[in-house]
């Protein structure tokens, strides 16, 4: 196995290593070549817990590459969705790793890739992500918008991918639904305008998705349609087990 430029720091967990390792590996294998020499070492037992976890939560297969490299085979979106998801944990679990690691790599492929500095300066994305949250009526937490700016960096940096993520109708519609949705068109267009090629409008439902993880449901303020079905779905199922239960615990 190849050793790469960036070793798992050694004072990281179990956990926090295999996120660590994850999390380079979803950024390099989908901006590879520019992001080529960012990658951590893996050893025979890494590969075989990452590659338990990609199948088994994201759908995806890991592969030796010639020279050793590992890389994520599978569809865009959930080579996407798995580094999004492994963002969130990294940034509880391994706080600097992420700030050591991921944010310089980050950097370096939207440098490489000419993306123009003013779409992911922290300042400006700060200010746009206060714009979101007052179109959404919502308060980031300071870890959420480390998320944010972190995920519209990593969607920036998309713009040379080889492909769009491929959303299916009922995805398409469910996301286009969203009370995120509006949002995310606002900042597509303010992507398309000093954007370095033209933009798939997939992106735009890719955005939608990146918000939408942060969204916590509430019952009481939820007046999309998908979100009353959701919350009515939940307590036919509550009531059903209490009608399964009950009965047991009073005997």
């Amino acid at each position: 196995m190849t050793t790469h430029s960036l070793p798992v720091p050694p004072t990281l967990s179990g956990p926090q290593r295999l996120c660590h390792q994850l999390l380079m590996l979803c950024l390099t294998a989908d901006l590879s070549p520019a992001a080529d020499g960012n990658m951590p070492e893996i050893t025979p037992a890494d590969k075989a817990e990452i590659s338990e976890t990609v199948c088994r939560y994201s759908s995806l297969q890991l592969i030796e590459r010639p020279g050793g490299k590992c890389g994520l085979e599978g569809p865009t979106l959930s080579r996407r969705l798995c580094l999004v998801h492994t963002l969130h944990q990294a940034l509880r679990l391994c706080p600097e790793s992420v700030r050591d690691y991921f944010t310089p790599a980050l950097r370096r492929i939207l440098q490489a890739q000419n993306v123009p500095r003013a779409l992911y300066d922290d300042c400006n994305l700060n200010a746009l992500i206060a714009l979101c949250a007052r179109s959404l009526g919502r308060q980031f937490s300071a870890r959420d918008a480390h998320y944010l700016r972190l995920a519209f960096q990593y969607a920036l940096a998309q713009q040379t991918a080889p492909s769009a993520p491929e959303f299916d109708d009922p995805q398409r519609r469910w996301i286009e639904a969203s009370e995120e949705a509006p949002t995310a068109n606002l900042i597509f267009r303010l992507w398309q305008r000093r954007a370095i090629a033209p933009l798939h409008h997939h992106e735009c439902l890719f955005i939608s998705l990146l918000l939408r993880r942060l969204c916590i449901p509430d019952p009481l303020r939820d007046s999309q349609p998908h979100a009353q079905r959701l919350h009515r779905a939940i307590l036919r199922l509550t009531n059903q087990f209490q009608s399964l239960v009950l009965p047991t615990v009073q005997n």
